[in-house]
């Protein structure tokens, strides 16, 4: 739990920190991109970067970028740079955080369907599986499942993982 508190947070202050670059305090994709360096970890002439910023279609400059948005956006760099070898995210408590998070939901995701359903997840904990340090029950697995997936279709989405464990962790 440590290390996903300390990579969330680098997220968390990174996005803040967009925040306060921002004009009227809101986060557009423009502003987003500018306020992208070392004050975010992220190495603002990376390839990685260019070529995120250059294949979003449809975005333009003044879409407005949520905490959640922020928070995909490392993932996706992460990923990206996982397949390039590149280090675009210089922080390595982030890094850490995020592959931690890719491991938790390829460890879940039994099926390796890109999906977590409410079985696997209960498996996965009854497996003797230790949740910050407590022993698991089926209580806590449907409690977790409540708590990260947001639509309610009886399986839980990468994108709804990532964004519900960042908030889960940084509210404890």
């Amino acid at each position: 739990l440590p290390k996903l508190t300390a990579g969330f947070k680098i997220v968390r202050q990174a996005y803040a920190h967009a925040v306060a670059v921002a004009a009227d305090g809101k986060v557009t994709y423009a502003c987003f991109r500018k306020s992208c360096g070392e004050r975010m970890s992220l190495e603002a002439e990376s390839d990685t970067l260019r070529e995120l910023w250059n294949n979003l279609p449809g975005v333009s400059d003044k879409v407005l970028v949520s905490h959640a948005d922020s928070v995909i956006m490392y993932m996706v760099i992460y990923l990206l740079d996982g397949i390039t070898k590149r280090r675009t995210i210089t922080n390595p408590e982030a890094r850490k955080c995020l592959q931690l998070v890719e491991q938790s939901f390829m460890f879940f995701d039994s099926t390796a369907d890109g999906c977590i359903e409410r079985k696997e997840l209960a498996y996965a904990l009854k497996s003797g599986t230790k949740v910050w340090g407590r022993n698991t029950s089926k209580t806590l697995a449907d409690h977790l499942f409540e708590q990260l997936s947001w639509t309610k279709e009886g399986r839980i989405t990468f994108e709804e993982f990532l964004v519900g464990m960042e908030r889960i962790v940084m509210d404890m």
